[in-house]
């Protein structure tokens, strides 16, 4: 499929200096063709280029012409990044191009490396453009690392928003990423935990987030669900979407540390489970889990992260140590998997324990 639009011709010689050019100015056509013979190169403009971009393009090309001419348009549908930049980018550019990103909602999170800084805006128009259903691309600046579990992301291409509607096992979820948690990479761990969930029983989700596991288990089954999270804005977006789901069982959220809540609302003795999805804090509320369960016993989901030296380690073997402290017994482990990869060499790791 050809497409008719403005060029930029320039001697190969002069090909890179103007490829960098353009490339910072967001000059270039991305969804047609670079095209080349031996002795020119010709880019595709996204339009004719006013008095003020023929001067920014004089002050570094030498010899260029402008005119019309069809251009190959690249192949449609769903690509990835380095289809959608090959002939804009160096080889050595697309080689570090992210090979997987995040989609919440209509929002794409792209890691971009500090090598690549340059040619965000790029990358970020490139994906937009190949993904019709994508409306905004995020780059992730910071790592999440503090307390409430967020990271810092620019808007780097289309609406500038951070919030949207995530849709997951026929449930919504609004979200604000940088306001609240939320990893879709969870969606099939969300699902497991849901499914394992008995009519009648009584979850605590000791750091709840925005609610995916707790408002897919109230759908699915008619339950009674705590959620506590420390973030008073992940408890906001809990509450819209308690709204926007249609719940069989019951679903009551707390703000706060999930020690002072459990204590402080007494849930202590009153859970047939416990969700403990937490990985860098939840070693630390062993005991309040422990408190947490009804006397009989119930089941523990405990999640950590682990370097893959220490996936084959006894980890079930600390926490069990941890857990008879408090004057509990670990009955059965049910499962021990892998959840996702969070870095290289690094794991998000859960343990289903059966605790009496």
């Amino acid at each position: 499929m050809m497409s008719i639009a403005y060029y930029l011709r320039v001697h190969k010689t002069e090909g890179e200096s103007a490829r960098k050019l353009l490339i910072r100015h967001s000059f270039i056509n991305t969804n047609l063709l670079i095209e080349r013979n031996e002795t020119f190169i010709y880019f595709p403009l996204i339009k004719l280029p006013s008095d003020n971009e023929m001067d920014i393009i004089n002050s570094t090309v030498q010899d260029f012409s402008i005119g019309k001419k069809a251009f190959q348009v690249k192949h449609e549908g769903p690509k990835n990044l380095v289809d959608a930049l090959e002939g804009i980018l160096q080889p050595y550019e697309l080689a570090s191009l992210p090979h997987s990103y995040d989609v919440v909602g209509d929002i794409a999170i792209l890691d971009i490396p500090s090598s690549l800084s340059q040619h965000v805006q790029i990358i970020g128009e490139a994906l937009l453009k190949s993904h019709k259903h994508i409306k905004t691309v995020l780059d992730k600046k910071e790592v999440i690392k503090d307390l409430y579990r967020l990271g810092r992301y620019e808007v780097i291409a289309g609406e500038n928003r951070t919030e949207t509607i995530h849709r997951e096992h026929g449930c919504r979820f609004v979200v604000d990423v940088t306001k609240a948690f939320f990893s879709p990479r969870l969606s099939t761990e969300h699902n497991r935990v849901a499914s394992l969930v008995n009519p009648n029983e009584v979850v605590l989700d000791m750091f709840c987030g925005i609610g995916p596991f707790s408002i897919l288990i109230a759908s699915k089954v008619i339950s009674s669900v705590y959620a506590i999270d420390v973030n008073p804005n992940a408890i906001e977006y809990l509450k819209k979407n308690i709204k926007l789901n249609k719940l069989r069982g019951t679903l009551v959220s707390y703000v706060g540390d999930a020690r002072e809540v459990v204590i402080k609302n007494n849930l202590v003795g009153i859970a047939d489970r416990v969700i403990m999805n937490h990985p860098v804090a939840a070693n630390k509320f062993i005991d309040v889990a422990c408190k947490a369960l009804k006397k009989e016993g119930g089941v523990l989901h405990f999640y950590d992260f682990l370097k893959t030296e220490e996936l084959e380690e006894p980890l079930e073997k600390k926490i069990i140590k941890k857990i008879m402290k408090y004057s509990r017994q670990v009955e059965k482990i049910f499962a021990k998997k892998i959840v996702r990869q969070i870095a290289p060499h690094t794991y998000q790791v859960v343990i289903d324990l059966k605790i009496k």
